[in-house]
Order: structure tokens, then sequence, then C-alpha cells
């Protein structure tokens, strides 16, 4: 019985591992200015716009899409980002009023 117990506990550990090193995105952007980075872990993203943390927030609806606003330098920017079902792909365009001024290069296809 103690065998069974270890053996579950050990499963269940290496699911949370896996599926955090799965999850983890570090994607940076050149703009004007500066770079901007953007980390995401799980549902957890933070902006960093030359160093410096611009935004903090947790996004627990990434699966159908969101858009976080933020601001760099007196412009109003929009970050949309979206993952897929299993967290491995990632996709973040950045937006300037409704153009789009740079992405990650990655599609989620529904």
């Amino acid at each position: 019985m103690i065998y069974a117990v270890i053996s579950l506990v050990l499963v269940l550990i290496i699911f949370a591992v896996v599926t955090f090193f799965m999850t983890y995105k570090n994607i940076e952007f050149s703009l004007e200015g500066g770079v901007l980075k953007v980390k995401n872990i799980g549902s957890h993203l933070k902006l960093y716009f030359n160093g410096n943390l611009i935004k903090d927030v947790f996004m627990p609806q990434l699966f159908s899409g969101e858009i976080v606003e933020f601001k760099i330098e007196e412009k109003e920017l929009k970050l949309d980002c979206k993952c897929n079902t299993f967290g491995n792909k990632f996709s973040v365009k950045i937006y300037d009023g409704e153009d789009m001024i740079a992405s990650n290069g990655v599609e989620i296809k529904k």
C-alpha cells in the first residue's frame, strides 16, 4: 500500500514539474525606445520594458484569449495573447490602436 501512495505522489510531482516547464514562456520584442519582455508561467503574465516591471496580471482565460492594456512612453498599447489547450504554444500580438506592431509568429488554430 505504501508503494502505491509513494508512486502516486511521484506521478503527481512529475506532472506538476512537466506542466510548469511546458507553460513557461519568455518572449522579447524590440520596440521603439527599448525591449519589451513578456514572461508567462501558467496564467501569470509579467511585462517588462527595459528591465522594469510595467504590468503583472493573472490571466485565467488564456485558452479563449485575453487582452492586456499597458502604457509605454505615453503610448497606449494592447497585448493580445492566447495559448492552446496544452499550454505549449503561446501566441502574442502587440497592437497600437488597430495596427499590429509586433508578433511572435505563433498562430493558434481553433
